[in-house]
This record gives C-alpha cells, sequence and structure tokens, in this order.
C-alpha cells in the first residue's frame, strides 16, 4: 500500500468519520427541543399556542369529526378550538392534547367529544402508540399518564444521531421548516346547502365493510375509561361542561347495534363513569335525528361529500349553536 491511501485510511478517513458523528450529534441536540413533523397531530401539537385564546367551546374527536371540522364553519369566529385527531391517538391523546392548550389558554365553557363510538373502545398497539402517543406526548408528567393509561412506553436507551437520522435529526428538520398550518378557508354551510344535488346522492354499497363495523365491541377501553375519569378532574378544576356526542354511524350498523342495545351500555357506562365526577355532562346522539343510510359513506365510518358531510357539519352546528347565525 503507497503512503498516501495509508494516510487516508488510518488517518483523514477515520477522522472525517469522527468529525461527522460528531456533527450528527451536535444537529440532534440542538433539534432536540424542536417537534417532530410526520402526521397532522404532531401539526396540531405544534400550532396550539396559536389557536384563539378565549375560545368558547373546545372540539374532541377522531377523524369522522375532523373530516367536518376542518372543511366546514361550524362556529362563530374565535369561538371554537379544533383539536380534533383520528382514532390512533385515542382518546389519552385527546385529553393530553387539551391539557396543553388549557395551560396556555384561558378556561373554555365547554369541551366537546363528538366522535365514533368505537373512539371510545380503542386502544393502540405498542408501534401505533410509539407513533401517535409517546413520541409526541414526551415530557415526564405526559409519560406518567400514558403509563397509567395503561399504554406501553418503550424504554428509551441512547442511540446515536447517525443510526437514527429520522426521528432524530429528519423529522424535527420538517418540523422546524413546516410545522406551520396553512391557512384554509372554511366553507360557511349556509352557502354550500344550496349546491346539494341528486347526484350527491347516488347509492354506494359498503356491505362488506358495515357487516365488519357492525361486530365492533364497544366498550370503554382502559386508556378511554382513564382520559374520562382525567377529563372529568379538569371540568371540575377549569368548571366546564363536557358534551359527549355520537357521530354518524350507518343505519344498518346503527339497526345491529340498537338490536342488543350495544350503544346504549356503551353510553350508560359513560354516565356512570361521569356521575358525580364531572363538573356537568351532557350526552347526545346525532343518529337520534337524523338517518344515515348505508350508502352515505365512503369507507365504514366517513361520509361522502359533499353532501352527507356537510349535512352531520350542519347537524353539528345546530346542536352546539341552536339559534345562533353566522
Amino acid at each position: 500500500m503507497n503512503q498516501p491511501w495509508k494516510t487516508f485510511l488510518t488517518f483523514r478517513l477515520p477522522l472525517a468519520l469522527l468529525f461527522f458523528i460528531g456533527f450528527m450529534e451536535l444537529a440532534a441536540y440542538f433539534l432536540s427541543a424542536t417537534p417532530k413533523l410526520r402526521h397532522p397531530l404532531d401539526r396540531l401539537v405544534s400550532n396550539i399556542h396559536k389557536m384563539p385564546s378565549d375560545s368558547e367551546t373546545v372540539l374532541l374527536g377522531d377523524s369522522v369529526t375532523q373530516d367536518v371540522a376542518w372543511s366546514y364553519q361550524l362556529a362563530p369566529e374565535n369561538s371554537l378550538a379544533n383539536l380534533t385527531t383520528n382514532q390512533a391517538s385515542g382518546l389519552i391523546g385527546s385529553y393530553l392534547l387539551l391539557k396543553r392548550y388549557l395551560k396556555l389558554h384561558n378556561s373554555p365553557r365547554r369541551i366537546v367529544i363528538a366522535s365514533t363510538p368505537e373512539f371510545f373502545s380503542y386502544s393502540p398497539t405498542p408501534q401505533t402508540a410509539e407513533i401517535y402517543l409517546t413520541t409526541v406526548f414526551e415530557e415526564d408528567a405526559e409519560i406518567n399518564e400514558l403509563q397509567a393509561a395503561g399504554i406501553t412506553v418503550k424504554k428509551n436507551s441512547w442511540e446515536p444521531a447517525v443510526l437514527n437520522f429520522e426521528n432524530k435529526i429528519f423529522d424535527r428538520i420538517a418540523g422546524l421548516m413546516f410545522a406551520k398550518t396553512q391557512s384554509t378557508e372554511k366553507l360557511p354551510l349556509s352557502k354550500i346547502s344550496r349546491q346539494i344535488t341528486k347526484g350527491n346522492l347516488q347509492p354506494k354499497t359498503l356491505d362488506k365493510f358495515v357487516e365488519i363495523r357492525a361486530t365492533s365491541n364497544l366498550q370503554l377501553s382502559k386508556n378511554a375509561k382513564y382520559s374520562v375519569k382525567k377529563l372529568c378532574e379538569l371540568s371540575q378544576l377549569h368548571k366546564f361542561q363536557i358534551n359527549f356526542i355520537w357521530a354518524p354511524v350507518p343505519h344498518t350498523v346503527l339497526q345491529l347495534w340498537n338490536a342488543d342495545a350495544r350503544l346504549d351500555k356503551l353510553t350508560e357506562i359513560l354516565k356512570v363513569n361521569t356521575a358525580g365526577s364531572c363538573f356537568e355532562t351532557n350526552f347526545s346522539d346525532i343518529n337520534q335525528n337524523i338517518t344515515f343510510p348505508d350508502h352515505a359513506f365512503r369507507d365504514p365510518d366517513h361520509l361522502k361529500r359533499p353532501y352527507w358531510s356537510m349535512l352531520y357539519a350542519k347537524t353539528l352546528r345546530n346542536l352546539l349553536w341552536k339559534d345562533i347565525h353566522f
């Protein structure tokens, strides 16, 4: 081996590698407090401080409600803080989001949890919890709450940044550059109601998916039971009402659930768990006033646009704000 190559392999290459590893560790250190950006929940957490401080209502819920809350004007300007997520983070994620919101903003008059019944039955797998919970809510107190709720928390072990580039550097740089919420104008329901046509009402068969959803075991999961308890504690501290609202369910599914009183039993469990511990509660079911046929859904859970999603949005708005016009 000639002298230049020997110098390169024994001195310059190891030195370059050490410099690169050191640079990566330094970058990871300075980015450690920067929120990641991998999914909409990361973006929501990053922008929670920018929400209106005096909203009278905070909206929680899964993607069925998120779908319409992102698109339609559900409330007068600045009167609603939208903290809807998707099922992956579960009710425990909604509770931790609300805690963060209350640290930064004034107490609302009411909390609305508008979701599918399955949101209260859901328990995330360890892999899902790692992506949507334990690496989102990373404060010590939040980790303790997740563990108390029965969520599997992966034991932290140090790993070089060069071997965990995506988590320690890339996702955080993405958060630094792109976490800002894109401002999107909400559609006023009074205007789009005139755009309803018969074409919006064409049936769509979802029999196979409806059958699967009809077998859902509507029970209160361990993490949801813990979350309800902690939400009640927050309601006592901040003196707000908690409104539980069942989102639209395919009519066939609802009939099968009603045949063995499955949904009624879940509602009763919630009433028992909140009685005497919450400041004030209210229970509503969108499906009691409006029938959502199976063909109103584009998948087992989410409504077709624009007619059916608008109908849910308008019903939810009227339920919450009644005679207020905006």
